[in-house]
């Protein structure tokens, strides 16, 4: 080939990269597709420029890019990874395994392919024992990236197992402190476990790496709700109004906002919040038995058992049970009230027929 044109090609890629680094994806498209024009022979501009369209989610081309990219090099490790996680994206799951696999066959000291297979066991397959082989072999591969400790831990609280969750969670803040997704992890473990200052502690230190972190924003104003009293509930209600700012489609937020404003009797806006997490998530129980308390509150007994009857359609929940024994002592209240005001009528309407009599 022309050693000028290599030249121009080798000019266009370094561009390409330059873009991509820079995060102008378009641009960085257009310089990766003059080098491989110039030289199609080029196993890195192919893989990048299939790496560019991966971000773009256009998978289709990715893959056509990524495919040339092992084909000129079939040890090319990297290529192979993102080409499984395209099949992955697009629920292929056979060739997304294949393709980490080889990625691990070609590269066997990069983590990256045994995490992405990891993630493959526990999302799309739902082996957690696989999962946790795996990304137990990306930690040993990396003590410089956090992301395999942290999915680690995650594969182990989703077994149950949240002392192991705790550990791997822990390391990987070790590795990167500012690891929000996993100092969140910890601090909702610490608040299912009830240990309110220690979950408080950790949620604070996950917004101080992401103050846009939804998640970290609810789980906090979930302590604050659990602390109870009237300056913890309003801070409460400040927390899940920052996570709906952050996220205005975050059901749990809303269900948390609702429930709040429910516990300080402000029912107008409880219903609103709690029929707006309804709209997101429409088989939340959770949110209809909250929503049958507010129509209780109002003693407005047919809509309560409307939201009742839709929640025990999608789940058993005890709660119900609760709340149908208080709608019962309700009705038992309101009906014996009606009985006396009956008699009381009765008894006036027979005193006021004795003076009509005598008025004759």
């Amino acid at each position: 080939m022309n050693q000028e044109l290599l030249k121009k090609a080798q000019e266009m890629y370094k561009q390409g990269v330059l873009k991509l680094m820079q995060k102008e994806l378009e641009t960085a498209i257009k310089y990766l597709n003059d080098a491989a024009k110039l030289n199609p022979n080029h196993a890195p501009t192919w893989f990048l420029l299939g790496y560019c369209f991966y971000l773009k989610n256009e998978l289709t081309n990715a893959i056509e890019c990524l495919k040339k990219a092992v084909k000129i090099n079939p040890k090319f490790g990297a290529a192979w990874n993102v080409l499984g996680l395209c099949y992955d994206d697009l629920g292929n799951i056979h060739e997304a395994m294949r393709c980490f696999k080889k990625a691990i066959e070609v590269s066997p000291y990069q983590w990256g392919p045994w995490n992405d297979l990891g993630f493959l066991y526990e999302k799309k397959l739902g082996d957690l024992d696989k999962a946790i082989e795996c990304y137990k072999k990306a930690t040993e591969l990396t003590k410089y990236d956090s992301t395999p400790y942290y999915n680690l831990g995650a594969a182990y609280e989703e077994k149950g197992l949240i002392e192991e969750a705790l550990k791997w969670y822990k390391k990987a803040i070790e590795i990167n402190p500012k690891d929000a997704d996993a100092l969140n992890n910890i601090g909702f473990i610490y608040l299912k476990m009830k240990q309110w200052n220690k979950a408080k502690e950790y949620f604070k230190k996950a917004l101080l790496a992401n103050p846009r972190h939804p998640q970290a924003w609810n789980n906090l104003g979930g302590v604050y709700m659990n602390l109870g009293g009237k300056e913890n509930l309003e801070k409460a209600i400040k927390c899940f109004k920052k996570a709906i700012e952050i996220n205005p489609q975050y059901a749990d937020a809303w269900h948390n906002l609702g429930s709040t404003l429910l516990e300080l009797e402000k029912l107008d806006d409880a219903e609103r919040c709690l029929k707006k997490a309804l709209e997101i998530n429409q088989s939340n129980v959770d949110t209809l038995i909250k929503l049958a308390e507010v129509y209780l509150k109002r003693k407005n007994i047919n809509d309560a058992l409307t939201y009742l009857k839709r929640a025990y359609e999608i789940k058993r929940d005890p709660r119900i049970y609760e709340i149908i024994i208080m709608l019962e002592k309700a009705l038992e209240k309101y009906y014996s009230t009606l009985v006396r005001n009956i008699l009381e009528a009765l008894k006036m309407f027979r005193k006021f027929s004795r003076w009509s009599h005598y008025d004759y």
